[in-house]
């Protein structure tokens, strides 16, 4: 392994692409698994952990959010919608949607 992180220090390529990467995750995913095997299989073990703690801490506290005092009435699908809403990198075009439903005259 210390041979790998050698040869990972004096690469330039991966320098590169380690500080064009948004996120590190992306990095360690994108290091080939043939060329640094050991490395690889620790770093995505190590990147797997934190990564699924994070992400079940940041949903934690955005459903404590959206159930706050004030909505206690939520069901369980609408929770789950706004879940998946408040999660996703997706924007909706709400124009697009609005212009699709019709206006109810009374």
């Amino acid at each position: 392994m210390q041979l790998e992180i050698i040869e990972l220090q004096s690469s330039t390529v991966l320098k590169c692409k380690y500080k064009e990467a948004s996120e590190i995750i992306e990095f360690w995913k994108c290091l080939p698994e043939e060329d640094f095997p050991e490395l690889h299989d620790v770093a995505l073990k190590l990147v797997c952990r934190f990564g699924s703690t994070y992400i079940c801490e940041k949903s934690f506290s955005r459903m404590t959010f959206i159930k706050n005092k004030y909505r206690t009435k939520l069901t369980n699908s609408h929770l789950k919608n706004l879940m998946l809403l408040s999660s996703t990198k997706l924007k909706p075009n709400y124009e697009e949607i609005i212009s699709m439903k019709q206006i109810q005259h009374t």
